[in-house]
Protein backbone atom coordinates (compact mmCIF):
# COMPACT_ATOMS: atom_id res chain seq x y z
CA UNK A 1 0.00 0.00 0.00
CA UNK A 2 2.87 2.37 0.76
CA UNK A 3 4.30 1.87 -2.73
CA UNK A 4 0.90 2.69 -4.25
CA UNK A 5 0.66 5.86 -2.14
CA UNK A 6 4.14 6.93 -3.24
CA UNK A 7 3.20 6.36 -6.90
CA UNK A 8 0.03 8.43 -6.58
CA UNK A 9 1.73 11.22 -4.64
CA UNK A 10 4.72 11.26 -6.96
CA UNK A 11 2.75 11.71 -10.17
CA UNK A 12 4.12 10.84 -13.60
CA UNK A 13 6.37 12.59 -16.10
CA UNK A 14 3.60 13.31 -18.58
CA UNK A 15 1.58 15.40 -16.13
CA UNK A 16 -2.04 15.47 -15.17
CA UNK A 17 -5.01 17.13 -16.77
CA UNK A 18 -6.67 19.38 -14.21
CA UNK A 19 -10.43 19.38 -14.62
CA UNK A 20 -12.18 22.74 -14.18
CA UNK A 21 -13.92 23.30 -10.86
CA UNK A 22 -17.12 24.26 -12.68
CA UNK A 23 -18.74 22.76 -15.73
CA UNK A 24 -19.87 19.27 -16.43
CA UNK A 25 -17.80 17.98 -19.31
CA UNK A 26 -14.34 17.64 -20.77
CA UNK A 27 -13.57 17.28 -24.46
CA UNK A 28 -10.24 16.87 -26.19
CA UNK A 29 -9.26 17.27 -29.81
CA UNK A 30 -5.94 15.89 -30.96
CA UNK A 31 -5.25 18.41 -33.71
CA UNK A 32 -1.86 19.36 -32.22
CA UNK A 33 -0.49 15.82 -31.78
CA UNK A 34 2.15 16.50 -34.42
CA UNK A 35 4.31 17.88 -31.62
CA UNK A 36 3.22 15.88 -28.54
CA UNK A 37 0.23 14.30 -26.86
CA UNK A 38 -2.06 16.62 -24.89
CA UNK A 39 -1.40 17.08 -21.17
CA UNK A 40 -2.44 14.05 -19.16
CA UNK A 41 -2.51 11.65 -22.13
CA UNK A 42 -0.04 8.82 -22.67
CA UNK A 43 0.09 5.46 -24.42
CA UNK A 44 0.85 2.06 -22.91
CA UNK A 45 1.93 -1.31 -24.28
CA UNK A 46 1.22 -4.62 -22.56
CA UNK A 47 -1.71 -3.33 -20.50
CA UNK A 48 -4.05 -5.84 -18.88
CA UNK A 49 -7.02 -5.73 -16.56
CA UNK A 50 -4.63 -5.61 -13.59
CA UNK A 51 -1.61 -3.72 -15.00
CA UNK A 52 -1.13 -0.37 -16.73
CA UNK A 53 1.59 -1.94 -18.85
CA UNK A 54 4.75 -0.09 -19.82
CA UNK A 55 5.27 3.24 -21.56
CA UNK A 56 4.45 2.94 -25.24
CA UNK A 57 6.18 4.75 -28.07
CA UNK A 58 4.16 7.42 -29.85
CA UNK A 59 5.10 8.71 -33.29
CA UNK A 60 4.22 12.36 -33.93
CA UNK A 61 4.67 11.83 -37.68
CA UNK A 62 1.52 11.94 -39.81
CA UNK A 63 0.66 8.36 -40.69
CA UNK A 64 -1.50 6.94 -43.48
CA UNK A 65 -4.46 4.78 -42.38
CA UNK A 66 -3.06 1.90 -44.46
CA UNK A 67 0.23 1.62 -42.55
CA UNK A 68 1.39 -1.88 -41.76
CA UNK A 69 3.88 -0.78 -39.08
CA UNK A 70 2.58 -1.35 -35.55
CA UNK A 71 2.77 1.55 -33.09
CA UNK A 72 0.81 4.44 -31.58
CA UNK A 73 0.36 7.07 -34.27
CA UNK A 74 -0.88 10.45 -35.48
CA UNK A 75 -3.70 9.63 -37.93
CA UNK A 76 -6.13 11.83 -39.84
CA UNK A 77 -9.57 11.92 -38.27
CA UNK A 78 -12.32 10.69 -40.57
CA UNK A 79 -14.06 14.09 -40.36
CA UNK A 80 -14.28 15.43 -43.91
CA UNK A 81 -12.66 12.30 -45.38
CA UNK A 82 -14.02 9.03 -46.74
CA UNK A 83 -12.80 5.46 -46.41
CA UNK A 84 -11.15 5.81 -49.83
CA UNK A 85 -9.22 9.02 -49.00
CA UNK A 86 -5.62 8.71 -50.18
CA UNK A 87 -2.43 9.47 -48.24
CA UNK A 88 -2.25 13.02 -49.65
CA UNK A 89 -5.76 13.86 -48.41
CA UNK A 90 -5.03 12.29 -45.03
CA UNK A 91 -1.77 14.23 -44.66
CA UNK A 92 -3.53 17.50 -45.51
CA UNK A 93 -6.25 16.95 -42.90
CA UNK A 94 -5.82 19.25 -39.91
CA UNK A 95 -8.36 17.23 -37.89
CA UNK A 96 -6.11 14.61 -36.23
CA UNK A 97 -6.75 11.49 -34.15
CA UNK A 98 -4.63 9.45 -31.75
CA UNK A 99 -4.62 5.84 -32.93
CA UNK A 100 -2.84 2.54 -32.76
CA UNK A 101 -1.92 0.04 -35.45
CA UNK A 102 -2.07 -3.37 -33.81
CA UNK A 103 -0.46 -6.60 -34.97
CA UNK A 104 -0.12 -10.05 -33.45
CA UNK A 105 3.22 -9.02 -31.93
CA UNK A 106 2.25 -5.50 -30.78
CA UNK A 107 -0.81 -4.19 -29.04
CA UNK A 108 -3.09 -7.15 -29.63
CA UNK A 109 -3.81 -7.45 -26.80
CA UNK A 110 -2.36 -4.75 -24.56
CA UNK A 111 -2.46 -1.40 -26.38
CA UNK A 112 -3.95 1.28 -24.15
CA UNK A 113 -4.59 5.02 -24.10
CA UNK A 114 -4.25 6.50 -20.62
CA UNK A 115 -5.58 9.81 -19.29
CA UNK A 116 -4.44 10.98 -15.86
CA UNK A 117 -6.83 13.43 -14.21
CA UNK A 118 -6.71 15.64 -11.15
CA UNK A 119 -9.45 17.71 -9.47
CA UNK A 120 -11.99 14.90 -9.80
CA UNK A 121 -13.85 15.58 -6.53
CA UNK A 122 -17.62 15.63 -7.06
CA UNK A 123 -17.27 14.58 -10.71
CA UNK A 124 -19.16 11.66 -12.24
Amino acid sequence: MLLFAAFVAGGNAWGQLTLPTTGSSYTQNFDDIGTALPTGWTVKAGATGTSQGSAGTYSTNITDWGTSTANFKNFASSDGLTSTSNATAQSASTDRALGVKQTGSFGDPGAAFQLQLTNTADKT
